[in-house]
């Protein structure tokens, strides 16, 4: 600033305040700049949601944010109303709130006249800046006029069970604030999950939801699907479903497969499943496997093709092992006799890794001798890293392992025990982990029989054998194994031919649980456990003659009894049983020519016999069922000189 001396008269007071602003540096008076920092922005505040519909009683979420406040101080609340003051206006979960941060409106019981309320938002840090909400007030559900009410369209439906699905809607009236509907079902026979289920539970007013019905036919019978209004609890609409079993399902026509040699000792079929439910069927022939695959659920296959083998001295059965890996690999493994006298095998194995257009040429990993049909055979088991492990009973009595990553080349063998006494009946499974369990029995002596067991978590390393067979009896074998979904491992077998034993690991054969008895009559053999898709544990074996069948529901729970007796034979040492998600149960079998028993009730119930073969000389009924519970049926046919299959499409609609 300038003072300037050229003005004639300048009132003293003036001049002073011109020195002073010079020396504090501030502009005015002629000129200069300020130091002074510039003013910050201006706080805002806005509201979300700006109106709401809330009944009497019921609550509401608002918040709200506030812009360039500085020390984040946030909001205060408040109600009014034309026609209410304090809590006659509602209440607040809070009265001071962060920015962004909700509250929690309650409106009051009684609704005011009128029935508005608003709710203003105080910046703390500048009280002029404000925003409101508009809150209209509805009576309580029920208590106008024209009451909350809900329909569910339809209102009744006819479907199977198995998983199959209907829609359904809720509507609802007089829901002020469209909260909806929430659903449950019940049953005539059945609870929970055994029901069927719905989804989503919550809807609005309006939307479709879906009902799937229970696997089990055990849950025919009427459900009732409810719709309860979340406004008003006291408020449900219904409809009935009634649901019956599935129809039956219908086998195709038999494919045959011919010449097979049949009665020379050869035709002895094998039939495997992979991930996407393509089938593998192959048998033994005079030169050698025949393998053919179909893609399309077995209404067509592929030419055959023939692994090379000298089966110029085999004379008896071959007992022909198949295992799809869950890469896809096929592996299959015989054994052709080496000498005149029919007294040495060698046992050889051949592996597909292109979906079967070609395999490995057979590796002989093994010799022995002449094997009794079903006895001492060398089983194959799939890991999910593709490696291939076989285990076997040498003629030493060692219990032994080999494992292959190629098809080809073969680790050393491993002893899981060494020179067994009474060594026989060795067999292995595989969970979905890639554990491997084996199993066989000891004999010391014709009177002192048990089952042994040993596990490897890699195919190579085994734990040292054990007995799980204590305090069944005093001789025991025979044993089956089976590994559950869920990972569980169930193992049967016959103790002093009068009696027949279950018992379960659930933590992968580190402790077994007590032996449990089955209720059998006299004699029982061929036994053979399968651990159900659906959780259950399924049993057939045969006795005094007759074909039997239990269940258990659950791992260790107890078994039905007394066990049903069925109309169809099966072949021991066969795979003679399958268990889908929907717990049909399909036992395969002979009654003369080849017929199987269905049921759709977990077995409480079998239908009768259903031929699906006009010859009486038919051999080694397989039965090979994929994830979705369509089961495929081979078997080896003397009288056409032939190897048959047949498909029993599934009815089971569960994923």
């Amino acid at each position: 600033m300038v003072c300037s001396r050229g003005v004639a008269r300048r009132n003293v007071a003036t001049i002073f305040a011109c020195v002073m602003t010079v020396v504090a540096g501030i502009s005015g008076c002629g000129g200069g700049s300020s130091t002074n920092p510039a003013p910050v922005g201006a706080i805002a505040v806005t509201l979300a949601p700006g109106s709401a519909t809330v009944q009497a009683s019921k609550t509401a979420s608002f918040s709200a944010k506030v812009a360039d406040d500085p020390k984040n101080d946030g909001t205060t609340w408040t109600l009014s109303g034309p026609g209410c003051t304090g809590a006659a206006c509602g209440s607040l979960s809070g009265t001071l709130s962060a920015s962004g941060v909700p509250v929690t409106y309650t409106a009051p019981t009684a609704v005011p006249n009128p029935p508005t309320v608003t709710l203003t938002a105080t910046a703390v840090d500048d009280t002029s800046k404000t925003a409101k909400a508009t809150i209209s007030l509805t009576p309580a559900a029920g208590t106008t006029a024209t009451p909350t009410t809900v329909s569910v369209t339809p209102g009744t439906a006819n479907i199977a069970t198995g998983g199959v699905t209907q829609t359904f809607t809720a509507n609802v009236a007089n829901d002020a604030q469209n909260l909806g509907v929430t659903w449950s079902i019940s049953g005539t026979n059945c609870m929970g999950a055994v029901c069927g289920s719905i989804s989503p539970t919550t809807s609005a007013s309006g939307a479709a939801v879906t009902y799937t019905s229970g696997p089990s036919a055990k849950a025919a019978g009427t459900v009732t699907v409810t719709a309860t209004s979340v406004a008003e609890a006291s408020v449900v609409g219904t409809a009935i479903v009634t649901l019956a079993a599935p129809a039956a399902p219908t086998a195709t026509t038999a494919i045959t497969f011919s010449p097979v040699n049949v009665d020379s000792g050869f035709g002895i079929p094998a039939i495997a499943t992979d991930s996407t439910g393509n089938i593998d069927l192959a048998w033994i022939n005079t030169d050698g496997v025949h393998f053919t695959r179909s893609t399309d659920g077995g209404t067509t296959f592929s030419m055959p093709i023939v692994i090379t083998s000298d089966f110029s001295k085999n004379l008896q059965n071959n007992l022909l092992s198949m295992v799809v890996d869950r890469v896809g690999d096929i592996d299959l493994l015989w054994y052709r006799v080496l000498d005149i006298s029919d007294t040495m095998v060698g046992y050889n194995i051949s592996r597909s890794s292109d979906n079967g257009a070609t395999f490995t040429a057979p590796v002989q990993f093994t010799t022995g001798t002449q094997p009794i049909a079903g006895s001492n055979v060398p089983t194959i088991v799939g890991r999910p890293d593709g490696k291939l492990v076989v285990t076997w009973i040498d003629a030493s009595s060692n219990v032994l392992a080999e494992a292959t990553s190629d098809g080809v080349t073969f680790t050393a063998p491993t002893t899981i025990a060494p020179a067994v006494a009474g060594a026989s009946g060795e067999q292995a499974v595989a969970d979905s982990a890639g554990n491997v369990y084996v199993l066989w029995e000891t004999a010391p002596t014709a009177s002192n029989c048990s089952i042994s067991f040993s596990s490897s978590s890699d195919g190579v390393t085994y734990s040292a054998g054990k007995t799980i067979s204590g305090a069944s009896g005093a001789c025991n074998s025979q044993a089956s194994a089976s590994v559950g979904s869920t990972g569980f491992l169930a193992v049967t077998w016959v103790a002093d031919s009068t009696s027949l034993f279950f018992t379960q690991s659930l933590d992968g054969g580190t402790t077994f649980a007590t032996p449990i008895s089955i209720t059998t009559p006299a004699n029982p053999t061929s036994d053979e456990v399968v651990s159900g898709l659906d959780g259950g544990v399924y049993v057939v074996w045969t006795a005094s003659g007759a074909t039997l069948f239990a269940s258990s529901p659950d791992p260790g729970a107890p078994f039905s009894s007394p066990p049903t007796t069925l109309g169809v034979a099966i072949a021991g040492g066969s795979t003679s049983l399958s268990v889908d998600a929907c717990s049909n149960v399909t036992v395969l079998g002979a009654n003369g020519a080849t017929a199987y028993q269905r049921s759709n009730d977990g077995g409480a119930t079998f239908s009768a016999p259903v031929t699906i073969s006009q010859s009486n000389q038919d051999f080694e009924q397989q039965l090979a069922a994929d994830k979705f519970g369509n089961v495929n049926f081979t078997w080896a046919d003397d009288n056409n000189e032939a190897v048959d299959f047949v498909r029993l499409p599934t009815v089971c609609h569960v994923p």
